[in-house]
């Protein structure tokens, strides 16, 4: 019954929202606070044209975004209750650090409608957002296709962690999607353990010395040497990266979490969870 109620709620608060941007008072509308951290700021290549995607999914949904970056290096629930309690927001948006806490959080602030991301189910309060990268992956996948035998000599190569089960299933979803464009001018290498900073290192740079290559990075927590290692060589990488909108020069593409798009898509539910697909960004 609680269920229904909020659901309820929710379903009366967007509906309000809605109806005062069709009149036209956007600037009188429910807020949002978006609360988020250090870790999702440094990743953040683009700032502002991130906060513009925020603002952009409230205000399609009928509010009015405020985003605020706590300054404290180590950000604990005390902190967020502090920066919440500052503002009057009838929605608040926890970056994925602090969507760790949102049970702590959410619990303590009742009244208050909460987003959060990658999180399990049962907090009345909170609608979460999972992010599905399988069509991300085989887009992916045939993009760089499309890329191969657009000039010759071209080649993809992924590096696969196997003892990796979420890199491995990646992977393999990134390969179909290849397959289903050529049959042809993919390889994988793979690693029975996930592999030292070395091995990485030197197997980018024996692929490096060939013609030209693009590294597909399915290797977990050892895709960042990977990445450093092609940046070294100046060897282009197809990586898959949580919330990155923007990546390195290097990168001839990126299978991304998009924030923004979720928070659009848990604005327009009353369920509690929500999925959308992970999408690619490239240069």
């Amino acid at each position: 019954m609680r269920n229904e109620l909020w659901a309820v709620l929710k379903r009366l608060i967007r509906v309000c929202a809605l109806l005062l941007v069709g009149l036209g008072a956007t600037g009188c509308g429910p807020q949002l606070l978006f609360v988020g951290d250090p870790v999702l700021e440094a990743t953040l290549f683009d700032r502002e044209g991130f906060e513009r995607s925020v603002d952009r999914a409230a205000r399609t949904a009928g509010y009015r975004a405020r985003i605020v970056w706590p300054r404290q290096r180590s950000l604990e629930a005390v902190d967020a209750f502090s920066v919440i309690e500052s503002h009057s927001a009838e929605v608040v948006v926890l970056s994925p650090y602090l969507s760790l806490m949102a049970d702590e959080i959410a619990s303590r602030l009742p009244h208050l409608s909460f987003v959060g991301y990658y999180g399990s189910e049962g907090i009345l309060n909170v609608t979460w957002v999972h992010f599905d990268p399988e069509p991300g992956l085989r887009d992916a996948g045939m993009l760089v296709a499309e890329w191969v035998f657009a000039g010759a000599g071209r080649r993809a190569v992924v590096l696969v962690d196997e003892s990796d089960e979420t890199a491995w299933e990646e992977a393999a979803w990134f390969e179909a999607g290849y397959e289903s464009r050529a049959e042809v001018g993919l390889e994988r290498i793979t690693f029975s353990a996930t592999p030292t900073r070395e091995e990485v290192r030197n197997r980018v740079r024996s692929v490096a010395r060939d013609e030209e290559r693009a590294l597909v990075l399915m290797l977990g927590a050892a895709s960042g040497w990977a990445l450093e290692a092609a940046r070294d060589e100046d060897v282009k990488v197809v990586i898959r990266h949580g919330m990155m909108p923007d990546p390195p020069g290097q990168v001839l593409l990126s299978v991304v979490d998009d924030l923004a798009v979720g928070l659009a898509a848990a604005l327009e539910t009353d369920a509690s969870r929500v999925e959308v697909p992970s999408v690619v960004r490239g240069r």
